[in-house]
């Protein structure tokens, strides 16, 4: 081997090892709530593996780039998901998806150029048996373990807990669902091929029962349509290949014919989940119609979705339909372009015939092991505790025992039936993806990419186009300078801001929950690691939203030990406040956070109030907070205008401002919190509580039904006590009230009090 074949052969283990790592790190932090620092380091991992494959053929005379087709269709999607960048109002969330799109493209070629068929196929199946096996370890382990937590729990998370719908590592269980759908398909098409009916059999098997496990109604659906496919291509081997796409064409065509045109979605809508997506697809239609060629911007569907829903007390942050989520996002252009991806691998995948593209020789075992001891490693290093240790150990080392074994037990030349078992599950996914939002979840992202790959690999030999080395000596410069940068300056800092926060979210945690002997100290951490999470990612506004709370906790320290210097207070208000302003600067269509600065100044106004010194200033700066909270309240309500608690409170500060306009807000809040009791879910997030319900009562004129629903609440609250006990408790929750109080609910809350005591004795 000549000096520059030990150099492309060096870079292209090398390119092989991040590719691989790469893959299964984003695997298994699918569903993780990765921070946008760890997300971007996983998407380099593929950018620096094309540097390589590239630097490879840089050393030596060139290389053959294996044309597919599919290069054009992921290029265009992927300019189109970065021009939605400068559309999006929040930034970082549709930089963070463009990016991983992009990387899905970069992930497609590495496939076809780096790990070849063979390879690629055992990495899937070896998933899809790791991926099952934890979902039943799940099952029948962690979620026996957690179900005393439903006692505690709020109701709507009780109903989650005690559902006990496996999920493994995705973010819900119709994305495992999806997985499954789309690869159960691949492993009974390699089975069938490579007649191993023991080890493909029982990873079928372990992927059925982790589908069971789901109980996603539209997993099965799909993977229905899926095995319906896989019939149909095997019923049409020799002949009649064209009249049954035509019929599935058509059929789906029908489909979404009565869906769209027909009163068949209104009929369906008696099923609550058939119900809730409408809720989503009807707004979703409004965002389309107000920018329909470029869209508003990745993963900013939930920044237009609260202003564009009916009044259905339905919440959520994804479309649950990926095809209208593009659209909304990206425009039309963006969906032709997804569209192009997809129907390119329906073509591949539903010739009758196709000769597979010569393979790429596989890596020796060992070097498999090394990646995935590697993650073993990191993953013992980043757990958080024994249980979460002893996951990793198992589902690792299963992976890395089906991997072996799938290894020694060899594969066929013969790749027909793999082949349709890929199209099938594609098909499977297109599907579900209807119903559900997968795309989004980047683990199920890449396990269609890789579906796609492995049907571009079986749908025919690629088209080689041979690259001078001067062209892969350009490519290598671009892509070097692009990577560069970002993983030794922007990826490290990011993950610098993702860890924190976490820190920041914790130290804040034990500080609210009233238990930590050293709050002074909690405070301090929270300071200054968001200080330094805000220098780190200036995107991400909740560096700055958890700065402000710290700082206010600060604030009420000062406030509350007699802080002898008003300009010390009225620093640390004007940091808090700033602190918001800062993320609202980087999500300006954020209800919550328009929500959380009015409710800042009008805690400063109470203050303001209560102060001694110079009441003439003291009361012009209340008034001050007083119509800045308003002004910020009035911004959440017209963000938000179907939730409750966004009604009543700027009926509270209009009725504080003298406002006659309070009384129809306390009227719309009322019906805002009538309507979340008339939902399946018992949603208490969009409910008024008791107080608030009891004071809008009061507001418009009905203050009977106010006390007979604060007695029922009060009585529920010392059901079973002593009559002392009791008492303890009611003047807890009425000290609880002490906002109210000081607004003329004090004399309610006394009579209720008076009577249900009266009551006990």
């Amino acid at each position: 081997m000549t000096g520059d074949a030990r150099w492309t052969a060096l870079f292209d283990r090398l390119a092989l090892f991040l590719t691989i790592l790469g893959f299964l790190l984003r695997e298994w932090t699918s569903g993780s709530m990765a921070g946008p620092g760890l997300n971007l380091f996983i998407h380099l991992l593929f950018w620096v593996s094309l540097t390589l494959w590239f630097a490879g053929r840089a050393t030596t005379a060139g290389g053959a780039w294996r044309f597919t087709g599919f290069e054009f269709a992921f290029l265009a999607f992927a300019a189109f998901s970065l021009l939605s960048v400068l559309r999006a109002s929040f930034k970082l969330a549709a930089l963070d998806h463009a990016l991983a799109f992009l990387s899905l493209a970069l992930f497609f070629v590495l496939c076809t150029h780096v790990l070849g068929r063979k390879t690629l196929l055992s990495m899937l199946l070896a998933t899809v048996f790791a991926v099952s096996l934890y979902a039943v370890v799940q099952r029948v382990v962690l979620f026996p373990m957690i179900q005393p937590a439903a006692k505690s729990a709020s109701v709507e998370m009780a109903w989650r807990i005690q559902t006990n719908l496996v999920f493994a590592r995705f973010i819900g269980p119709n994305q495992l669902a999806g997985f499954l759908a789309l690869l159960l398909p691949v492993v009974a098409g390699s089975m069938k091929d490579s007649r191993d009916f023991r080890l493909r059999g029982a990873i079928l098997a372990m992927g059925l029962l982790a589908l069971a496990f789901t109980g996603s109604k539209g997993g099965w659906a799909a993977l229905g349509c899926g095995a319906a496919t896989m019939a149909a291509l095997a019923a049409t081997r020799s002949r009649g290949r064209t009249i049954a796409v035509s019929i599935g064409g058509g059929a789906a065509a029908v489909a979404v014919g009565l869906l769209l045109w027909s009163p068949l979605l209104s009929a369906l809508e008696k099923s609550h989940s058939v119900h809730v997506r409408a809720v989503y697809w009807r707004a979703t239609g409004r965002i389309v119609a107000s920018a329909p060629m470029l869209g508003v911007g990745l993963d900013n569907w939930q920044e237009h979705y609260f202003h564009a829903k009916s009044d259905v007390q339905q919440e959520t942050t994804k479309t649950h339909n990926d095809y209208l989520q593009i659209l909304s996002e990206t425009g039309v252009f963006g969906l032709l372009a997804l569209g192009a991806i997809l129907g390119l691998g329906l073509r591949k995948g539903l010739r009758r015939e196709a000769v597979a593209d010569p393979d790429l020789a596989p890596p020796p075992p060992l070097f498999i092991s090394a990646v995935v001891g590697i993650l073993i490693v990191l993953g013992l290093f980043a757990s958080g505790d024994f249980v979460e240790s002893g996951l990793i150990l198992v589902v690792g080392t299963a992976w890395l025992g089906c991997w072996h074994l799938l290894r020694r037990l060899g594969t066929t030349s013969d790749s027909t039936w793999t082949r349709m078992g890929a199209v099938s599950g594609l098909v499977a996914l297109m599907v579900h993806m209807t119903a559900e939002f997968q795309l989004y979840e980047f683990g199920i992202a890449f396990a269609l990419v890789a579906v796609l790959a492995l049907l571009a690999m079986l749908g025919g030999p690629a088209t080689e186009v041979r690259l001078p080395r001067s062209v892969c000596l350009a490519a290598t410069g671009i892509l070097l300078a692009l990577c560069v940068p970002l993983l030794m300056f922007v990826a490290p800092r990011a993950m610098a801001a993702d860890t924190e926060l976490e820190q920041a979210r914790l130290a804040l945690s034990q500080l609210e929950s009233g238990r930590s002997a050293n709050p002074t100290m909690l405070i301090s951490d929270a300071i200054r690691v968001t200080e330094s999470a805000q220098a780190h990612n200036p995107l991400n506004p909740e560096a700055y939203q958890l700065f402000s709370r710290a700082k206010f906790h600060e604030w009420d320290l000062l406030q509350k030990a007699g802080a002898r210097d008003a300009k010390t207070l009225e620093t640390s208000e004007a940091v808090v406040l700033q602190a918001l302003e800062n993320a609202l600067a980087v999500r300006p269509m954020s209800a919550p956070l328009h929500y959380e600065k009015s409710q800042m100044h009008r805690v400063f106004r109470r203050a303001h109030l209560k102060s001694i010194k110079d009441p003439e200033l003291s009361r012009a700066k209340a008034a001050e907070h007083l119509r800045l909270a308003v002004d910020h309240q009035r911004r959440a309500t017209e963000l938000y205008p179907t939730f409750s608690r966004n009604a009543y409170r700027l009926a509270r500060l209009l009725e504080l401002s003298r406002d006659p306009e309070a009384e129809k807000y306390y009227r719309e809040a009322l019906r805002l919190d009538k309507l979340a009791g008339e939902e399946f879910e018992n949603l208490d997030r969009l409910k008024l509580d008791p107080l608030a319900r009891a004071r809008a009562l009061r507001a418009i004129g009905k203050p009977f039904e106010a006390h007979d629903l604060l007695v029922a609440h009060f009585k529920k609250a010392i059901e079973g006590l002593k009559p002392e006990d009791a008492r303890m408790r009611l003047e807890r929750v009425v000290k609880a009230a002490e906002e109210d109080l000081e607004e003329g609910m004090a004399p309610v809350l006394k009579d209720v009090v008076d009577a249900i005591m009266r009551d006990l004795k």
